[in-house]
């Protein structure tokens, strides 16, 4: 591995998770542009997304100030590989630094999914919040798939998850993902996405109908006493690229909703805002999920 201050691999000034290949490591590796990989150094391990393919360059460039996302230093010998989530259980992967992707999918029917692509410790609770949707809807008799990442970074590590395995185009890379690719074609009548963002008001947005939008905005409001944003005009996040996890994973009618929670109803109103968003769903005239 081989270290580099080039710009074009800082870019991404939040997470820094730009890497570049040489052409040959590429043709090797069956390795594409946007393509995830990920880095097991030592006891450490972090991914990171391919923006440059070069013909005179080492196998694998980062900049140098990402190196603290896996203890990393120039020239190191790393392992290198084209799946993300490796064998570990949660309870491994949140003792030793790593990533799980956990799906609870039946394989049949399509109506709704449930998804939390920044669990674990990335964004603390979110995936808590995203079982209990799923559970209440299965507990309502309708049909719900649940998909997790849940990443956590090491202890001895002084830097936080979001920074190791904040997942960003999970799409462009779902080879990378095997639980992922289970359901990645199934066309979801509905997809909820649930992220925590470090705002005071709540953000629910995504390509799903405004009026369907404002449903569980009402209830999230009523529920938590949170401002809540339902306008995309309005909003700092508002979730509609179409290549974003909740919206290509929804059938041809967009129905998919991306909920920015605050930090405090994440950490204190789980049950609130799952309750919110499910009861929101169902009092929606766009929903019908029989």
């Amino acid at each position: 591995m081989s270290v580099s201050r080039r710009e074009s691999l800082s870019q991404d000034a939040k997470c820094k998770n730009y890497a570049g290949v040489s052409a040959e490591f590429a043709d090797r590796l069956d390795l594409t542009d946007h393509q995830h990989l990920r880095i097991d150094n030592s006891q450490y391990a972090t991914y990171y997304r391919i923006v440059e393919i070069s013909e005179n360059t080492a196998p694998l460039v980062v900049h140098e100030d990402s190196l603290d996302r896996f203890g990393g230093d120039d020239g190191d010998e790393v392992t290198v590989s084209t799946t993300i989530p490796q064998a570990e259980t949660p309870e491994r992967a949140a003792k030793t630094g790593g990533v799980h992707e956990a799906l609870v999918d039946d394989g049949h029917r399509d109506t709704v999914a449930v998804i939390a692509p920044h669990a674990g410790e990335i964004e603390k609770h979110t995936g808590a919040i995203a079982e209990q949707c799923h559970n209440l809807l299965r507990s309502r008799g309708i049909d719900a798939s649940l998909w997790r990442l849940q990443g956590y970074s090491h202890p001895d590590q002084d830097i936080s998850s979001f920074r190791v395995w904040h997942f960003s185009k999970i799409m462009r890379s779902q080879d990378s993902y095997p639980a992922l690719g289970r359901i990645v074609d199934r066309d979801f009548e509905y997809v909820v996405g649930v992220h925590r963002s470090g705002y005071s008001h709540v953000e629910v947005g995504g390509l799903a109908d405004r009026g369907l939008r404002e449903s569980i905005g009402e209830e999230l409001h009523r529920r938590t006493g949170r401002e809540v944003r339902t306008d995309t005009a309005e909003m700092n996040l508002p979730g509609t690229a179409g290549i974003l996890s909740e919206n290509y994973l929804s059938g041809p009618d967009d129905q998919a909703v991306h909920i920015e929670a605050t930090p405090w109803i994440c950490d204190r109103e789980q049950d609130s805002a799952a309750r919110a968003v499910v009861e929101g769903l169902e009092k929606s005239p766009k929903f019908d999920p029989l």
